[in-house]
């Protein structure tokens, strides 16, 4: 509730998208969302170590959407928003088999 939405309804509308492929039992709880936000407040503002971090939860979201998509790269890329090549681009970056 105390959270600022400096994104507006973009913000809102892109967590909700995020957290529909990201939870495992279908239920988004109020941790779930935290957890969410901080991830992306640390994408958006963090320092130092910011790309590393970037890189492992960019990794992991991938993993998890594999996972919900049971390894459908097609349906995965789909709901990452991004082309089949591109995930395969990144799941040989990430090493992700």
């Amino acid at each position: 509730m105390g959270y600022d939405w400096p994104g507006n309804i973009r913000e809102l509308e892109n967590l909700l998208k995020r957290l529909t492929f990201l939870v495992d039992d279908g239920v988004i709880t109020s941790q779930a969302i935290m957890m969410e936000l901080h991830t992306a407040a640390t994408l958006n503002g963090g320092v130092g170590g910011a790309a590393s971090e970037i890189r492992e939860n960019e990794r992991e979201l991938i993993i998890r959407v594999l996972e919900n998509c049971h390894y459908n790269k097609s349906a995965a890329a789909e709901k990452l928003g991004i082309t089949r090549q591109t995930l395969y681009n990144k799941i040989k970056k990430y090493q992700i088999s």
